[in-house]
This record gives C-alpha cells, structure tokens and sequence, in this order.
C-alpha cells in the first residue's frame, strides 16, 4: 500500500526539471519570434529602400 501512495505522491508533485523545460522552451519560442518579426523588418526595410533607390534612377532619366 505505501508503494501505490509513493507513486500517487509522486504523480502528484510537479517535476521541476519538466517545469524548466518547459520555461526554456517557452522563452525559445519568444525568441524565435522576436528573431523573426526582426528579420522581416529588416526585409521591409531592405524593400524600401531598394524601391526608393529605383524611383531615383527612374526619376534622373
């Protein structure tokens, strides 16, 4: 009996290595994001300035 209660406690108990885990996967979600929203901004602005770089040539014709 004090075997079955062991492994019920134990299922009860969060694990602090699956709750770090799973912060750490969390936090490298968000950074993925942030890197992402980072790069297509820099493809925004890269476009922008390209488009601006022809509309010059374009113009001095």
């Amino acid at each position: 009996m004090s075997e079955l209660r062991e492994i019920m406690l134990d299922a009860a108990t969060p694990d602090r290595d699956w709750l770090a885990d799973h912060h750490a996967l969390l936090h490298e979600g968000r950074r993925r994001v942030r890197r992402r929203r980072l790069a297509i901004a820099t493809a925004a602005a890269a476009a922008t300035v390209l488009a601006a770089a022809l509309a010059v040539a374009v113009a001095s014709r």
